[in-house]
């Protein structure tokens, strides 16, 4: 099964459109707000764009309403949400997956040729605007975008960064599999989506997949924006259990949810969850494995990622190894503490708008 990592050398062949000189002005950028004001890291961007911003702002607390009040005199259009107090998993479905409420709630207000979905801490290192007018020249309907973190001061951080290249390169063949941090498309599109695909949010990423109707052409842009990651140890680690207990709660609590999509029903819930207890067992049992694949992916992390010449590389696939092996069981135990401390297993109940959201964050 560690072949199948072998096809990021696809990423060689297939390049991400690049952007033209012109600019098209015709878009809105929608920024998802909750739980802190502190979180809007990017408002020194978006107040050169202030005309075509809307804050999606949730109003939880006495603070976030404060705070969506003092934009609104700052000039920012402002959607209030208030999720339903119903149930403890609800207010998670917010902080993992305001793209959600985005569609849900200020869609219908945008009247842009296209749109831009932008999250608080990230920043665009070009003009969207030739974002905007690569698709269109092109004829493409949806793209996304490389993200890369902010910082490499910290090691965690270099880390990081070698991680998110290395996932950057597969969106040269997996266009469709798009980061939350942004997205670009026609308004159009983005309404097709919500009517007709289902949408799966894991890990900060969202994979939009047909449902018998064709949402349009997606590609990959040469289009990067910077996002804030976990700079320690312990942030880090605490960011990536909470991302693992998503996973679980994705992968076996809500597994027949996933039976419409069998690709990322057998990844998510056999191979990383089922297979959990077989991969310790081989790691101890038989740990002369885990160098023969170390023998396999250092040198394909080196020729996949050779840009950076980074010593950094070398250690990735430790990284990695304790992603995978050790982070699920802390992953597991989050889940349980979770769903025991609000007696609610997190079943998902419906899925609105004849399309579905699955935190797996």
């Amino acid at each position: 099964m560690s072949l199948i990592d072998l096809q990021i050398l696809l990423s060689y062949a297939r390049k991400p459109l690049n952007l033209p000189g012109e600019c098209i002005q015709d878009y809105t950028v929608l920024v998802p707000l909750y739980n802190s004001p502190r979180y809007f890291k990017n408002k020194t961007f978006t107040d050169s764009i202030k005309e075509r911003t809307i804050l999606c702002i949730s109003t939880s607390n006495g603070e976030m309403e404060k705070f969506a009040g003092e934009m609104e005199q700052d000039g920012y259009r402002v959607i209030r949400i208030k999720e339903s107090p119903e149930s403890p998993w609800q207010v998670l479905r917010l902080a993992l997956n305001p793209q959600l409420i985005l569609l849900q709630e200020a869609l219908p207000l945008v009247s842009t040729r296209y749109l831009v979905f932008l999250d608080g801490d990230t920043v665009p290192q070009q003009d969207l605007g030739r974002a905007c007018a690569a698709i269109d020249g092109a004829g493409y309907d949806l793209a996304s975008v490389n993200v890369m973190p902010s910082s490499s001061d910290s090691s965690m951080a270099k880390l990081q960064r070698i991680e998110y290249y290395l996932a950057m390169r597969t969106r040269n063949f997996r266009p469709w599999l798009t980061s939350g941090a942004c997205i670009v498309g026609s308004t159009e599109t983005m309404r097709l989506v919500m009517d007709n695909h289902t949408t799966f949010f894991y890990g900060g990423d969202i994979e939009i997949g047909r449902q018998g109707k064709t949402v349009g052409r997606v590609c990959h842009l040469d289009f990067t924006v910077s996002t804030e990651v976990p700079s320690s140890f312990a942030g880090w680690f605490k960011q990536r259990i909470g991302w693992w207990a998503g996973s679980f709660r994705l992968g076996i609590v809500n597994f027949d949810k996933n039976l419409s999509s069998p690709l990322w029903l057998f990844y998510g819930s056999v191979i990383i969850w089922g297979l959990l207890g077989l991969r310790w067992f081989d790691s101890i049992r038989h740990w002369y494995i885990l160098g023969l694949l170390f023998v396999l992916y250092w040198p394909l992390n080196l020729v996949v990622g050779w840009r950076y010449r980074s010593r950094w590389l070398l250690l990735y696939p430790l990284y990695a190894f304790f992603q995978s092996i050790v982070l699920p069981p802390f992953g597991f135990v989050r889940y349980v503490r979770h769903a025991w401390r609000t007696k609610n297993a997190g079943r998902l109940r419906h899925m609105p708008h004849r399309y579905r959201t699955v935190a797996g964050s």
